[in-house]
């Protein structure tokens, strides 16, 4: 399950799997993949029309999945 709160203009993504407790895992908002290993826990955010935007993750190559 994904978790998005909004606070303060900030968004804040939490990623929770079955074994979670409170609101799982934060991920972090990045602007580019340089850098990453298959365990990071981030998310790009993509504007994909009309200020709509799109969260991408991990494919565990680039990010965990």
């Amino acid at each position: 399950m994904i978790v998005l709160t909004l606070i303060n203009s900030t968004l804040r993504v939490y990623v929770k799997g079955i074994n979670d407790v409170g609101l799982g895992r934060k991920y972090s908002m990045v602007d580019n993949i340089l850098n990453l290993s298959g365990l990071s826990e981030i998310y790009l955010a993509q504007e994909v029309q009309d200020e709509k935007y799109e969260l991408l993750f991990g494919d565990g190559l680039f990010g965990k999945n």
